[in-house]
């Protein structure tokens, strides 16, 4: 309730009225200590007086005080009153500034808009101009000599023109052509720039992908080389084994003839000793030259067996 009174418009003068009552009081109980001589018998009037008179300014501070918090509440009174005014004018303000903003926006979008279609006119510019260029004979004998006075230009990029000379072609750079040229096909650094740099990129990745390139070749050479290696000696295994069953069989044909050679020779002796006369011997000879002929022909299958075995070793240590 009192903070409501304060507020309100009468909170002034209820101030007043409490200010009055506090310097009423004070007067009355100055008055009271004066009439009162039994309190002060034993205190000087002089000291009382003294006494009195502080207390008294005291007072007055105090009221100063007062009048100036009454003071500040006026003026902010008087500030408060005026906050719907402030309000409608800040209102105004953030009214005006979404609006400006909103014309920025709309003015870096033009900005940004004008800007694409510029750099989109330029790039069609360049690229038309460029393309009808080719096939043109050109004078350029101001900047390069008598030669160059018919050069014919074949093609034009962002760093120089292609050129048929008598020599052959040739490329020149930009820098090195008339300026009525350079102005025809709109050469700039910054198109250059960006073109080596563009190239750059490119022949960085052509040769990590001739890298790529060799690395895959050489597996599928090593591919290629483990497979003929394989399938050699898959075959050598074969011709090993083709071998040694010739082998075998040749030194089982030699043992037969050497064992009919071994029978004949003993019936022949048979015969001698009982006085017959025998031709056996002939076959003797006969059985004793396939029997040897056998054993070089199982030598000779065991040799190439060997051999070939010795082959798959190697092959496999590579």
């Amino acid at each position: 309730m009192i903070n409501d009174v304060l507020t309100s418009g009468k909170g002034p003068g209820v101030i007043g009225m409490l200010l009055a009552v506090v310097v009423l009081a004070g007067f009355s109980g100055l008055g009271l200590m004066v009439l009162n001589s039994d309190s002060y018998e034993e205190v000087p009037l002089s000291e009382r007086v003294t006494t009195q008179l502080v207390q008294l300014d005291d007072l007055e501070a105090d009221i100063g005080e007062r009048r100036e918090e009454l003071e500040k509440y006026r003026t902010f009174q008087n500030e408060l009153s005026k906050k719907p005014l402030f309000e409608s004018r800040l209102a105004r303000v953030d009214e005006r500034v979404a609006a400006l903003k909103a014309e920025s926006e709309a003015l870096i979008g033009d900005i940004e808009t004008v800007g694409t279609d510029w750099e989109t006119y330029k790039a069609n510019y360049r690229k038309n101009e460029r393309a009808r260029i080719r096939g043109v004979n050109y004078d350029l004998s101001a900047t390069h000599g008598e030669k160059f006075k018919k050069v014919k230009i074949t093609g034009a990029n962002p760093i120089e023109i292609r050129a048929m000379l008598s020599s052959g072609p040739r490329g020149i750079p930009y820098q090195e052509l008339p300026e009525d040229l350079q102005d025809l096909l709109q050469f700039d650094e910054e198109e250059a720039n960006a073109y080596l740099v563009a190239i750059g990129k490119m022949e960085a990745k052509k040769t990590e992908n001739l890298k790529k390139f060799d690395k895959l070749r050489e597996e599928a050479d090593a591919i290629q080389d483990a497979e003929q290696k394989a399938s050699k000696i898959a075959r050598l295994r074969r011709s090993v084994v083709t071998a040694t069953n010739r082998a075998r069989a040749k030194r089982s044909e030699a043992a037969k003839y050497s064992v009919r050679a071994q029978r004949e020779l003993a019936k022949v002796n048979s015969a001698k000793a009982a006085g017959r006369m025998t031709i056996g011997m002939t076959k003797v000879s006969q059985y004793k030259r396939r029997a040897a002929s056998a054993r070089r022909a199982a030598a000779s299958f065991e040799s190439k067996a060997a051999k070939m075995s010795s082959e798959i070793l190697s092959l496999r240590r590579r």
